[in-house]
């Protein structure tokens, strides 16, 4: 009929993700497709993955350094053998190496050397989660407003935050299947220690994709509910998209024989990558399901449009053709 105004996007109403229907949760889809291209994902992942890749080998520094105050340096290697299935082949032979390179040397200089090791990998780490910070922005078409020093704490929190996140996946996915060696019991009790790190990985992982998708952008931080869904795909993400390369890696390619002796850190790179890419996208998911509502999605008392703080928040999306 003409003169008739247009139908607004399914869910305008809705208050948290839950109330989307299929509609919505499709609109919310093609966004995130298209948005995808427009913010250069893969690009911007790549900047990401340059940072992860500096701070890897004065991370492990300073993590055998600090074992080492702990227990015997020479079984740290020990624990690579954990990440087995969870990591590329290439990733283990790097991690392998560095490892045992590194427990060769005297433990009283990494104890000198952990401060220096500890200093470069935050400053390197801090650089990622910058671009990290930057990736967010762009995903939530924010501008970065907060002065430099502001930026700097939240990345520096956000830093440790990270590092923290690492050292607790490792001991997941490495001293689990260690206890199943350790510990004497009946083939259930070896199922459940093999296996239970797989769930201690994945609230790990949605806890702090939950807290940089909440304090990265530059904005008025949204509510828990409207960041549960991208974290939890980010977090499921993640562990599939490393699995997969991994058996992909094993079975069908060999980074060795196109790189030569590169061909394991263009391996590592390529699987820093992914994992970089998928959680940008989470960020996007969450900023097209904002997007999709006219309800404030934002912390404290309900705004109205346009004094959200929050561009998503602040406009919602029209329907799609």
């Amino acid at each position: 009929m003409t003169g008739q105004k247009p139908t607004p996007p399914q869910g305008r109403s809705a208050r948290s993700p839950g109330q989307f229907g299929a509609a919505a949760w499709m609109d919310v889809f093609w966004r995130v497709k298209d948005e995808i291209t427009r913010d250069r994902v893969m690009i911007v992942a790549g900047g990401v993955t340059f940072y992860a890749v500096l701070s890897l080998v004065p991370m492990l520094t300073a993590f055998v350094a600090v074992f080492g105050l702990f227990a015997d340096t020479s079984n740290v290697a020990a624990l690579v053998g954990g990440l087995e299935g969870a990591v590329p082949q290439e990733a283990l032979t790097l991690l392998s190496g560095q490892l045992d390179s590194l427990v060769a040397i005297d433990p009283s200089t990494l104890s000198i050397a952990s401060i220096g090791a500890l200093a470069v990998a935050f400053w390197t780490a801090n650089g990622g989660v910058k671009g990290l910070i930057e990736a967010m922005n762009i995903a939530y078409d924010e501008r970065e407003a907060r002065s430099f020093l502001m930026l700097n704490l939240w990345s520096m929190a956000l830093t440790l935050g990270a590092m923290l996140m690492v050292a607790t996946l490792i001991a997941a996915a490495a001293i689990l299947p260690v206890l199943t060696r350790l510990l004497p019991g009946d083939g259930l009790l070896d199922m459940i220690l093999l296996y239970g790190r797989w769930p201690v990985m994945a609230v790990v992982l949605v806890v702090a994709l939950s807290v940089l998708y909440r304090f990265g952008p530059s904005r008025r931080e949204a509510k828990w509910r409207w960041i549960t869904p991208g974290s939890i795909f980010g977090a499921l993400g993640l562990m599939l998209a490393s699995v997969a390369f991994a058996v992909y890696t094993a079975n069908f390619a060999s980074y060795n024989e196109t790189y030569g002796s590169l061909g394991t850190i263009v391996a590592v790179m390529v699987w820093l990558w992914i994992g970089s890419i998928v959680v940008i996208i989470g960020a996007e998911i969450n900023a097209e399901l904002e997007h999709q509502t006219a309800q404030d999605t934002t912390i404290g008392k309900d705004r109205p449009m346009g004094r959200r703080g929050a561009a998503m928040a602040d406009k919602a999306a029209p329907r799609r053709p």
